[in-house]
């Protein structure tokens, strides 16, 4: 895995310095990012999770055919709890591995959290990071989606790294970045693919931000991975 060396630096420091968020097109090679994309649609379906939360409970279900029902059941739950005004989600992602698995999974978390790109991150942001939080692939189909949060304590800079190809803007599923209070909107990232956007989260109330639902009927998968660094 490469991070390429036609992206302007400066320009994207910039950015993220005067909005607290930047978004970098292409930020791989070309040919390491349609590797990387080719490997995760390789991924068993049974090695994702349905991540469903409805106010009360977090909920990780196993995509199992045993377990179909229990599925439908919580992402109706989940969505009940959107329209009352609760925090709520329901999007597929990863799990840990076991130890020493060498997945395409497990070797994206691994370069991420060395020197190759904390260095990189670090000279765009002028923070000192040292390492990576949680991290985990995240799959959005028709109808999930991520009500408004703020990522407080989860680390010192967000990131969403799509591998999205052929996303619309009316298919939903975008990232959009909130002011504090929670209701005006002041950046709007549409998923592409090879596109890395990290934010800054401030320690006191964090960032407010939510991923849209996306439209039902849309068979395309928003494909990402997300994380934290610290």
């Amino acid at each position: 895995m490469k991070i390429s060396s036609d992206i302007n630096v400066w320009d994207a420091g910039m950015q993220y310095n005067e909005l607290g968020a930047t978004t970098i097109q292409n930020w791989m090679t070309e040919e390491t990012s349609e590797r990387f994309l080719e490997e995760i649609k390789k991924i068993p379906e049974e090695w994702w999770f349905q991540s469903t939360y409805d106010g009360k409970e977090v909920k990780n279900i196993q995509y199992l055919p045993q377990n179909t029902e229990q599925l439908a059941q919580n992402a109706e739950q989940a969505q009940k709890a959107f329209l009352e005004g609760k925090f709520s989600y329901n999007f597929d992602r990863s799990m840990p591995h076991v130890a020493g698995c060498n997945c395409v999974e497990c070797r994206f978390k691994q370069w991420l959290a060395g020197p190759e790109v904390l260095g990189w991150i670090s000279r765009l942001t002028g923070e000192t990071l040292t390492g990576t939080g949680e991290l985990f692939a995240s799959r959005y189909k028709a109808g999930q989606f991520l009500s408004p949060h703020h990522d407080k304590n989860k680390g010192t800079i967000g990131f969403v790294f799509n591998i999205t190809k052929n996303w619309k803007p009316e298919f939903g599923g975008s990232l959009h970045m909130l002011e504090e209070d929670y209701i005006n909107i002041n950046k709007v990232v549409l998923p592409k693919f090879n596109q890395l956007t990290i934010f800054n989260i401030p320690k006191v109330h964090g960032v407010p931000h939510f991923v849209s639902h996306v439209v039902g009927g849309v068979t395309n998968e928003r494909l990402s991975f997300t994380g934290w660094f610290s």
